[in-house]
């Protein structure tokens, strides 16, 4: 049986495919637990440093698989049984990783796809990609922690505005939301996708570990919590041998060469 996931590792850096080109990378039940299975492989892989989150063919995800749910319309608890439990386990993972996780989107990202993408730390996005919260269409409400995401990102009202209304929208104005970091045209996109991850590859894994257990808990801290978060985070980074290199390397005006430890 083909894979609907892929993961390939080159040096420090793991690429997790969504792998059913044919299907538009629907999401369904065996691609749920593959990709929990791909994301906690390159998590626990001590050589890994970054990871990428990709779609094989035209497009990044087209999110739920709605011919999976149609089968299945008189009956969806068994579907949702065993996808729920993934999708639960894959926001799980996403919490606790302690990796830079980088999403490079392409053709179109919709529903669960875009919970996905809103799940990464930075995202490049090719130019012509459209993006859908797509739920409402179907009657349905959001999954994998976009209302989690979505608001924090762009404010409730916005927020409400795109899962209510369910408007697509180019890449353009996800960026100008703050959804992604960058618009590449097609003919860059690889190039882009290999210097940002090479760079987050080679950087100080310790203290991006750090800064992406900030980022998180600063929803649910008060400032103060927050402050003494960010000066134990940084005491210990003060300890680490990457510092050491960081600081004596722009001491002596040289490029750090760091060995995330």
């Amino acid at each position: 049986m083909k894979n609907t996931v892929l993961l390939k590792k080159t040096d420090k850096i793991a690429t997790i495919f969504f792998n059913r080109p044919e299907q538009k990378n629907a999401f369904d039940a065996a691609l749920a637990n593959e990709f929990a299975a791909a994301l906690e492989d390159a998590m626990k892989d001590k050589n890994i440093t970054t990871i990428i989150l990709r779609g094989e063919g035209d497009m990044f995800m087209v999110g739920g698989d709605i011919k999976l749910f149609f089968s299945n319309r008189e009956n969806m608890t068994p579907v949702l049984t065993e996808m729920g439990g993934a999708v639960v386990k894959i926001m799980s993972l996403f919490e606790k990783c302690n990796k830079p996780i980088l999403a490079a989107v392409h053709g179109s990202v919709a529903g669960i796809g875009l919970s996905f993408m809103l799940c990464a730390d930075l995202v490049i996005a090719q130019e012509g990609t459209n993006f859908l919260t797509a739920y409402t269409q179907l009657a349905l409400t959001p999954d994998g922690a976009m209302t989690y995401h979505l608001p924090r990102l762009v404010g409730a009202h916005k927020a409400a505005e795109l899962l209510l209304l369910n408007e697509q929208f180019d890449a353009k104005v996800a960026k100008e939301l703050g959804l992604i970091n960058w618009v590449v045209p097609g003919d860059q996109f690889e190039a882009k996708i290999k210097t940002i991850s090479e760079k987050l590859a080679t950087g100080p894994v310790l203290a991006y570990a750090r800064v992406r257990h900030l980022l998180k808990n600063t929803w649910q801290n008060s400032f103060l919590e927050q402050v003494n978060q960010e000066l134990r985070a940084f005491r210990d980074s003060t300890e680490t041998k990457d510092f050491k290199i960081g600081v004596s390397a722009f001491v002596n005006k040289k490029q750090p060469n760091f060995e995330g430890t």
